[in-house]
C-alpha cells in the first residue's frame, strides 16, 4: 500500500519541508529502493516480493516523480540537495543506514548516498552519470527535449498514443527500448 512522508531538507532559503510516496514491505535489514529517472517506485514491484523475504523494503518515489512532491520552489535538483533529501527520508521513516539499491538516477543517487558513508552497502544498476562530456550533453539535450514535448502535448493525446505499441514507441523510445 502506498504511504507518504513528509521530512525537513534544507535549501538555500532555509529549511524546507519535503512528501515523497513509497511503498514498504517485509521484514530484515532495511534496503531502499530508488528507480530512474522517468519511472516510478512500482518499477521495482517483479522484485520486490522476492527481496521483501528477507529485508524491509523501501521502494520510494523521488522528489518530483510518481506520486511524490516535486521539491519546494527554489531548490534546486541536484546531487548536493537530493542526497540529502533522501537521508532526511530514511531518518523520518525511522532508518537509519539503510542498504540501498538504485537504477539509472536511483544508481547515480546510491552511489552518491554510499560515498557519503549515508547506507551500509549500494547495488547500482546502469547508474547514470559515468558519461565524456559529448554524451552528457546528449542526455541532458534529449531530457530538456522530452521533458518539453511531454508539456507541449495535450493530455488526450498521450492518453491516445499510449493505446496502442505504436504510440507507446513513440512517447517513451528515446529512454525504453
Amino acid at each position: 500500500m502506498t504511504a507518504t512522508v513528509s521530512f525537513t531538507i534544507d535549501s538555500p532559503h532555509g529549511p524546507r519541508t519535503a512528501t515523497a510516496a513509497y511503498e514498504r514491505t517485509g521484514t530484515g535489514e532495511p534496503l531502499l529502493l530508488l528507480h530512474g529517472i522517468g519511472h516510478h517506485f512500482q518499477a521495482w514491484h517483479p522484485v520486490t516480493g522476492i527481496l521483501a523475504a528477507e529485508y524491509d523494503v523501501i521502494a520510494v518515489d523521488l522528489p518530483g516523480f510518481g506520486a511524490s512532491a516535486a521539491l519546494p520552489d527554489g531548490v534546486p535538483y541536484d546531487l548536493d540537495t537530493v542526497v540529502p533529501a533522501l537521508g532526511a527520508l530514511c531518518a523520518a521513516l525511522g532508518v537509519e543506514r539503510p542498504h540501498v539499491a538504485g537504477n539509472s538516477l536511483g544508481g547515480l543517487l546510491a552511489l552518491e548516498m554510499g560515498r557519503r558513508g549515508l547506507v551500509r552497502s549500494v547495488t547500482a544498476l546502469s547508474p547514470a552519470g559515468f558519461w565524456t562530456q559529448g554524451e552528457r550533453r546528449y542526455a541532458f539535450g534529449a531530457l530538456r527535449a522530452m521533458r518539453a514535448g511531454a508539456r507541449a502535448l495535450p493530455g488526450p493525446a498521450v492518453a491516445a498514443l499510449a493505446r496502442s505499441a505504436a504510440g507507446r514507441a513513440a512517447l517513451t523510445s528515446t529512454i525504453y527500448a
